[in-house]
């Protein structure tokens, strides 16, 4: 699995998904060489054991074509409605306490202590 660090994504129309994992797996089911994206996976929005589950197993049944968009979210409606209002400036912090967590988890037992 690729993991993607996302910085911009204002060239496509945005839309709010709190959940791509299924659509992904939809398409992985009906194809066999493309490769499957996430755009960006908001950190806030995610606890990472959630996360790494849900990403692991797509990129398991989909045989390795998942690319995994990671970021911190850009609109503070986004936070209201999908991280319980929780300030948008957070995002970064998160962020990247998320990507350790996420690499500890699949690589088996982890244990974190972070601020988040």
């Amino acid at each position: 699995m690729d993991i993607v660090w996302a910085a911009e994504h204002h060239a496509i129309e945005m839309t709010i998904a709190p959940g791509p994992f299924q659509l992904l797996a939809h398409l992985a089911a009906h194809t066999s060489q493309i490769r499957l994206g996430t755009g960006v996976v908001v950190a806030a929005y995610w606890h990472p054991i959630k996360l790494a589950g849900e990403a692991a197993m797509l990129d398991l049944l989909s045989g390795g074509r998942l690319e995994l968009g990671i970021g911190k979210g850009a609109y503070q409606r986004e936070f209201d409605r999908l991280a319980k209002g929780i300030p948008q400036n957070l995002g970064v912090a998160m962020m990247q306490e998320m990507l350790p967590a996420l690499k500890g988890l699949w690589k088996g037992d982890y244990e974190h202590f972070g601020e988040y």
